[in-house]
């Protein structure tokens, strides 16, 4: 990634730092920030201080603004409360961060599956590999997350 790319991938995580998404709520045509408070409290008992709220591509999912990094924080702790229902609850990341975590799901669920019976040595290399990814991408200021 050349260095205007890191710079512009940079502005883009600091942006979205305080932003979560909330993913199969079906909110009104016209959300009010108090709605959204509101499913916050009562799905994951967290009170919230929300700046702003958008919903975002077919209207399944929203984004939305907190006030500070601490109710961020506290929600995304919680959200195994909504285990079992159609709500997830994720932080927001930009395209780059997403490949990186689709790609760090997949390596992670391949190791996963071989753990209970004898490594082979491809399989020591893909946690290598694995693990050197993190690595280098916790090195470069991303999120990892998997």
């Amino acid at each position: 990634m050349g260095e205007i790319e890191q710079k512009i991938e940079k502005i883009e995580t600091d942006r979205r730092r305080k932003n979560i998404i909330i993913k199969g709520a079906e909110f009104k045509d016209k959300m009010e920030i108090e709605e959204v408070q509101k499913f916050i409290e009562n799905k994951i008992g967290v009170k919230s201080e929300i700046k702003e709220v958008e919903k975002i591509g077919d209207g399944k999912n929203v984004r939305v603004t907190l006030e500070n990094l601490d109710t961020k924080h506290m929600i995304l702790n919680n959200k195994s409360k909504l285990r079992g229902s159609k709500y997830y609850i994720d932080s927001d990341l930009t395209d780059q961060e997403l490949k990186i975590q689709k790609t760090l799901r997949v390596i992670a669920r391949v190791s996963k599956y071989y753990i209970d019976s004898d490594l082979t040595d491809q399989e020591l290399k893909i946690q290598k590999t694995l693990r050197v990814i993190a690595k280098n991408e916790k090195e470069k200021g991303k999120r990892i997350k998997v």
